[in-house]
Parts: structure tokens; sequence; C-alpha cells
């Protein structure tokens, strides 16, 4: 019913601000996925796991093949069938580092190399200086993930990935619903609104991999609620494969006093590091490094920092710049230290965690909001009714970001940082959440 008000309620919007086709393809999702879900509660082998993987991986698959069936030329330009030099999806960047990982490791972050490599995909020369060029910054150990998907052509390659990661969402998804527990009304709506939310469809086709960082949490907060803290470490310290959350999170983990967790999880993070140094050798990570300061800068034309849902794209629009930003950044972490220490591993515990890793982060883009899913998870946990507001707050917060960026995108608004603004009321409505459950800290006492 929740669905079926929410599709009426949105028509006349959806077809005002040109997102009529996304709109209606959510829907028939949502009927595909949960015709299955009665198939599959019909058979001897049901399980909340396999229902709720299931689930997305029905709704998120036909929203992904309806994009590929009417998308035409944007979908050819992305997996490379296009034949006219046009793919710039990130998976341009893996697949180029997996190659050069495979080849010549102590070459992996010469950009120069990274930009030849990329020519090659999209059919005509390009520099380090283009905004075609989409640099590879992450851990080298990250590298090693696509070297099997290098060794094929690039389309096949791309959907291959895209493969994998509804792969990886859905076992995330469905591991959530398992874990918390979900009934079975919560756990069907957790994977319709997943496949609503704008940054699903967004990884898959831009080959990224936030579903890994995404399944990676889950685990940690499923393993922290289930008393083990040596496996939530390991979990933890392979994050930084991709270290976007681990600084808050490991910050959160002192506050809660999990310090086992934090132990295994610098050991992992360590070995990691490690790894990686021994495997591009000393010259490669000082390239490495000069590399992530130069993202960091925005020094590449392909760097959109007016795109990206965090802090610093609040005080660019606002012309603050880097003390606005910096100044912006105090205030949230300052905000998430007073309560920190008696965050639950609930609704309002997740999303104050979540945002704050996602505001506070100095590269980050929109995929990255698939770790709504967890909080979203947990708001259903938290009430085994489904009542009205949960199920209108699960919905709002999975599908806001899409009508955001629809709407910036059909008035010419992108360089309003929506997403951002949408971000910082999470972070403000869970920080209220924290503060209204627990009694204060000796801290907001004094202050």
């Amino acid at each position: 019913m929740a669905l079926a008000a929410v599709f009426s309620a949105t028509t006349v919007f959806a077809w005002w601000s040109g997102v009529a086709l996304p709109l209606i393809a959510y829907f028939v999702a949502a009927v595909a996925a949960y015709s299955v879900t009665i198939l599959i509660r019909q058979s001897r082998t049901s399980s909340r796991f396999i229902e709720a993987a299931a689930e997305t991986w029905v709704a998120s698959a036909f929203i992904v093949l309806l994009i590929v069936a009417f998308g035409g030329r944007e979908v050819a330009q992305m997996d490379g069938t296009a034949g006219d030099g046009s793919p710039t999806v990130d998976f341009v960047a893996f697949y180029s580092a997996g190659r050069l990982a495979s080849t010549d490791p102590a070459e992996l972050y010469r950009a120069d190399l990274q930009a030849e490599f990329e020519s090659e995909i999209i059919g005509r020369p390009i520099t380090s200086e283009d905004p075609e060029y989409l640099p590879f910054a992450y851990p080298a150990v990250s590298a090693l993930l696509f070297v099997p998907f290098s060794k094929l052509p690039y389309a096949v390659a791309f959907y291959a990935s895209v493969f994998a990661n509804l792969t990886i969402l859905g076992l995330a998804v469905g591991g959530l619903a398992a874990s918390l527990p979900l009934p079975q009304r919560a756990s069907t709506m957790l994977a319709i609104s997943t496949a609503g939310l704008v940054a699903v469809p967004v990884t898959l086709l831009e080959g990224q991999v936030s579903f890994i960082v995404l399944a990676l949490v889950a685990l940690t907060l499923i393993d922290l609620r289930k008393g083990n803290p040596v496996r939530a470490g390991v979990w933890t310290g392979l994050l930084a494969f991709k270290p976007t959350v681990v600084p808050v999170l490991i910050i959160w983990l002192v506050l809660r006093r999990h310090y086992r967790t934090v132990a295994c999880a610098l050991g992992v993070a360590l070995a990691l590091a490690i790894a990686s140094v021994a495997w591009t050798g000393l010259e490669g990570t000082v390239d490495f490094i000069n590399l992530t300061r130069t993202m960091a800068s925005g020094g590449f034309a392909s760097i959109n920092t007016d795109a990206m849902p965090n802090l610093r794209s609040l005080a660019a629009s606002l012309e603050a710049d880097r003390i606005g930003w910096l100044g912006s950044t105090a205030l949230v972490v300052t905000g998430f230290l007073m309560v920190g220490r008696r965050t639950a591993i609930d609704a309002a515990g997740t999303g104050l965690v979540i945002a704050t890793a996602i505001l506070t982060a100095p590269h980050v883009h929109v995929q990255e909001l698939s770790l709504l899913i967890i909080p979203a998870a947990m708001l259903l946990a938290g009430d085994p009714e489904l009542s009205f507001n949960t199920r209108w707050t699960v919905l709002g917060l999975m599908l806001a970001p899409g009508f955001l960026l629809a709407f910036t995108a059909r008035f010419g608004l992108q360089e309003w940082p929506l997403l951002a603004g949408f971000l910082l009321l999470v972070w403000m409505v869970s920080l209220w959440g924290v503060r209204s459950a627990a009694p204060p800290t000796r801290l907001e006492t004094l202050l």
C-alpha cells in the first residue's frame, strides 16, 4: 500500500520533472520483486536471507535492465560498444588499474600511464589533464580485485562487474535482513526500497566498489551485535581497501571501547598497507601519495566537487572554500564526539556514524549513499509492526536522493549542494535521536 501511495502521489511531479521512466521502473520492479517473494515463500527452501537477497536482485536488476534497454547510446558509451571512444565511467579507471597491476605494479600510480591505458579503452588519446581522465587513487591491493576483469574485453568486463556488484548487493541486504532479523514485510520493504536508492544503479553502471564497502560495514555491525569483536575488527580492517569511512568508524569504536575490534582492524589495515608498499615499491608509494594529494585538492579536471554529498561541496557552494570546509567539518566531528560513546547499533546510531563519515570525507560521490541501506534496515528492525511513520521514513530516506538529483538536473541546478544538505539533515536527525535515547555524557553536561 505504501508503494502504491508513493507512486500515485508523485506521478504528476515525475512527469513534470522528467523522471517518469525511473519512477515507473521502480514501481514495476517493486511489483516484480514482491511476486518473486511470494514464489520463494511457497518453496521449502525459503529463508529470510534468500527472500531478501532475491527481492533485491530482481528489483535492482529490473531497473538496470530498463536503463540499459532505454538508455541506448548512453549505455553503449558506458560499455564501450558505441565505437566513438566515449566510455568515461569509473570502471575505466579500475579496468586500466587491473591491467597496470598485472604488468607493472610499480607504475600503478603514474598518471601519464593511467591516461595511456585509458586512451586505449576510450579510443582516442587523452592526458591526465583532460576531463575524460579518471585517476585510480586506491591502495594498491585494491587493484588486485580488477586483475581478473582486465583479462576480459572491456565490454565483457563491464557487464561482469555489474553482475558481481549486483550479487554483493543482494548478499548484503539478505545478510542484514536475516541477522537483525527483519519480519517478512520489513524484509520485503528493505529490498524494494534499496532498488529505489539512486546509489544502486549508479554503482552498478559506474562499476564502482561501494557495495563491497556496504557489505563490510554491515558485517562489522552484525558481528558487534553478536558479540564477536575480533571478526568485526577484521571486516573493519578490510575497509582500508577504500578507506572513506574508516577514520570515523575507528573513532566510533574507540568511543564505544571496542578496543579488541580496533586492534584487529588496525592490524589488518597495517597488513594491507605493507602489502601495497611491498607490491608497488617506495617509488610507487610516493606516486600514490602525490596522486591522492592532487585528487584532494581538485587538481584533475574530472574531479567534480559540486556533485559530492559532503561538507566540501557545501562549503564550495557558499564560497567558503577551505576555511568553511574545515570549520564545518570540525563542528560535525565535535557533535559526533559528544554523543559517540552512547550511540547504539540502531537506526540513529548507524545513521549518525554513516552521515558523519560521508560528510567529512574529502572525496566522495553519490554511490557512497548506498550505506544508507544500513540505517534503513535498523529503522525497520526497530519497528516490528511496520508503522506508518516507519514506512514513510524509510521511503523518504531511500528515495529522496534520487528525486533531488532529478530536480537539480531538470532545472540546471547541479551546483546546488542538495545531496550534501540532505545528508546534513540525516546527520542532525540522527544526532537528535541518539541524544534523546540515552542520558547525557559528562562532556555534554559540562557544555
